[in-house]
């Protein structure tokens, strides 16, 4: 069967190669339809081309596609409801078709139609439709005959966005909306409560927008860095009900619905400022400066919370007419509980065993009351623990493990994992990419991805109801970073939601997005460019020349470079292939993508050394590292040594359990052992700020106060003992390092094999 469908997906991928024939361009339509035939000939787009709007339901439809293709071409379009041209664009209903969102494109060269169930199908079909036009072209164009027969593999396709830590308007939410139904979303997951800062206007309760949705400063820099800094300058905002009814109804058009969440219990300390009698001991509180979890939470105890709750849960639900409203639920901590007389009253009342069973309780009491209302809930996967509300579908973050157990218990899922689904990552290991909270998730990660568990059986298999991003915005204070953050992303999530798995082929979807970086870059977004691959921050060779590979996914881009040191611009030199560079310094070769049309990405600069590391003879070498234990606090993994806490031997690059500490530094020394000649590629992963030596030289410099950073480097060694050294400092995220490398000649990444390690 896997053959089969690697064949399959292999058809496709040469059919949309082949796609508009011999000589002409490729298509690139994201998603990739799941069916999709080429025919013989051209449409040709002009202004005498009518749009044809057949049915009154799609009036919406058409208003749509006429602006689009007024922005595409710069030509002008006339809507009618029957076809009186030559040739036209139509648009219509069909309920014969199988899903509710499904579409089919039927062509010749005289007309295009394009049918759905719904308006929905239709809306999705539009999209496809639109995707044939080339980019950066106006004026009349012939497109490609198709015939597409597509529906969507999941009905949950989501994107979520925080604009609790850092506050984004309307505009910006819209922005992102519209490209949401460029991809075939149809969930909007807007985060509108938490510590940081309420986002909503509640009517009822003025304060909670008066002061809940200011905080004074905002903490600088990562939460591990101690101490901690701010930058004094007073933030926030919110939406008011008309914006959010202005925001819910453009989102509507497109047929994207809104779900808000409004955090329970925890995540409260912006409502708890504004309203103090909210707690458990009326403390006078601010919205919180710092980001990570507060522990002042909704008192459980207090009828009064409940009573509030309701209230705001009223004015949401006239807002948002979609079936499910997300109440949070996750990261609530229980202190305040164990000392309050009232949670503790309540607990025994409701025959409550603990804490756990308690945010049961209030999770359980809001889903009833908001069931009364004909809505449903939705939570983060800690609204599992201690029992789970009966009709409540559950979101699972903290991998897939919550999903997985909430579907045996017969509960739907949306999948948000967080090494998959998480845009507020990294996307590259490259120092140059955006500030980010930690971790790694490039664009293959994403699109990798398969939301359906294979733990599950093929009834509960089918309670996963999609797949959905989150973008947390902690460390992503402007819209140009955000959109930085989402895009290309949001285009291989898109896949995963829309595509099925044999359909599906990374290597197809990279030649795809060629023309979708160029129309997202039209759109203003300001996405991450692919930047240039190959190169590491330090390559170290021990001749005198180096010989340079580049590469780069978008392959319409244009790579230029420079060996001065100055910034690549339009008059550099191209990349046409690998070429050699004379080593008699060290030289500084910097890289930068061009695309059509301008939009250019991040310059990659490498420094380039020559230096022979030789390898030294040891005799009896000891397996093993030495692993010496320093007191901090560090602020860099420079700073790490003195007097020692503890040393001991090791086997491979690990640290021992009596040896962790939080704001502590490490330092490793031995040997590392190399089995052959060549070019050794190295990638050092830390829960905070490490470097790596080879002798004397500075490998990796991986410093820095986010978790899980990683970095690389390239070094030409000779087989044998190489002196190693690695150094790491942490604060609040861990204790943990890895290296791993690439053997030369070999593309494949594993972990340095612990027995590679040796002391004298």
């Amino acid at each position: 069967m896997s053959r089969l469908l690697s064949l399959l997906a292999f058809s496709l991928c040469l059919t949309t190669e082949l796609l508009a024939g011999v000589g002409e361009r490729p298509l690139s339509l994201v998603p990739q339809p799941n069916h999709l035939d080429i025919l013989p000939g051209m449409f040709t787009v002009t202004d005498e081309v009518q749009l044809v709007v057949a049915d009154d339901q799609l009036a919406g439809e058409g208003e749509y596609l006429k602006a689009a293709l007024a922005e595409a071409t710069g030509l002008d379009f006339l809507i009618t409801k029957n076809v009186s041209a030559n040739t036209s664009i139509v648009l219509k209903l069909d309920d014969s078709l199988s899903g509710d969102e499904a579409y089919r494109i039927r062509s010749s060269e005289k007309q295009y139609e394009i049918i759905g169930k719904n308006a929905a199908g239709v809306f999705y079909g539009v999209q496809t439709f639109l995707q044939l036009f080339p980019p950066l072209e106006k004026g009349a164009v012939n497109l490609p005959l198709i015939s597409v027969d597509d529906e969507p593999r999941f009905e949950w396709r989501g994107m979520h966005m925080d604009v609790c830590r850092h506050f984004f308007s309307v505009e910006v939410v819209k922005k992102l909306i519209d490209e949401m139904a460029k991809y075939k979303l149809n969930t909007f997951h807007w985060h509108l409560t938490d510590d940081q800062g309420w986002r909503i206007e509640i009517k009822k309760y003025p304060k909670l927008t008066e002061v809940g949705a200011w905080r004074d400063e905002t903490v600088v820099g990562h939460m591990a860095e101690a101490p901690h800094k701010f930058d004094g300058e007073k933030h926030g905002g919110y939406s008011t009900q008309e914006q959010i009814k202005d925001v819910v109804a453009y989102a509507a058009a497109r047929h994207i619905t809104i779900v808000p969440e409004i955090e329970m219990p925890g995540h409260a300390q912006a409502a708890l400022a504004a309203y103090p009698w909210l707690g458990c001991f009326n403390d006078t509180l601010k919205p919180w400066t710092l980001w990570g979890v507060s522990e002042d939470v909704y008192c459980a105890g207090k009828e009064s919370t409940f009573k509030f709750l309701e209230d705001v849960l009223d004015e949401v639900c006239e807002l948002f007419p979609g079936e499910y409203i997300h109440v949070g639920g996750d990261e609530c901590p229980k202190e305040n509980w164990k000392k309050c007389p009232l949670c503790q009253k309540r607990m025994k009342e409701e025959g409550c065993k603990d804490e756990h069973e308690l945010q049961s309780y209030v999770i359980q009491r809001m889903e009833h009351y908001l069931e009364k209302k004909g809505k449903k809930i939705i939570g983060w996967d800690e609204i599992l623990e201690g029992g789970l509300a009966e009709n409540a579908a559950v979101m699972s973050w903290r991998g897939e493990e919550g999903g997985i157990a909430a579907a045996n218990l017969g509960h739907k899922v949306v999948m948000t994992p967080g090494n998959w689904c998480y845009f507020d990552h990294y996307q590259s290991t490259d120092p140059n990419e955006e500030t980010a909270i930690g971790g790694l998730t490039d664009l293959e990660e994403v699109y990798g991805y398969d939301p359906v568990p294979v733990q599950l059986d093929k009834e509960n298999q089918k309670l996963i109801m999609g797949v959905q991003a989150n973008l947390w915005t902690e460390y992503i204070p402007t819209a140009e970073h955000l959109e930085y953050m989402i895009y290309p992303r949001l285009c291989a999530l898109a896949e995963v939601q829309w595509t099925q798995p044999a359909n599906k082929n990374f290597a197809d979807f990279e030649k795809r997005m060629d023309d979708n970086y160029i129309r997202l870059a039209q759109d203003g977004i300001h996405l991450r460019i692919p930047a240039p691959e190959g190169l590491s921050p330090v390559e170290i060779f021990s001749s005198k020349e180096a010989t340079i590979k580049l590469s780069c996914v978008a392959e319409s881009a244009v790579m230029r470079y420079t060996t001065d040191g100055s910034e690549p611009t339009d008059f550099s030199k191209v990349y046409e292939g690998p070429f050699t560079l004379k080593l008699d310094g060290d030289v500084t070769l910097k890289v930068t993508t061009f695309l059509k049309g301008g939009t250019r990405s991040y310059t990659i600069t490498s420094i380039l050394k020559k230096q022979a590391l030789k390898p030294v003879k040891l005799k009896n070498p000891k397996a093993g590292l030495q692993c010496s234990f320093y007191d901090g606090p560090f602020r860099s993994f420079n700073e790490v040594g003195g007097d020692e806490t503890k040393t001991t031997i090791v086997e491979g690059l690990v640290i021992p359990d009596d040896m962790k500490d939080s704001y502590k530094g490490w330092e490793f020394d031995g040997y590392i052992k190399l089995p052959k000649d060549g070019v050794y590629y190295f990638l050092l992963d830390s829960s905070c700020g490490s470097g790596m030596y080879l002798g004397d030289q500075l490998v990796i410099d991986d410093d820095g106060f986010n978790y899980n950073c990683m970095r690389t480097g390239q070094v030409e060694l000779k087989a044998g003992y190489h002196p190693i050294k690695l150094k790491l400092f942490n604060t609040i995220y861990g204790q943990s390092i890895k290296l791993s490398y690439k053997l030369p000649g070999s593309d494949k990444l594993i972990e340095v094999p612990a027995d590679s390690f040796f002391s004298k």
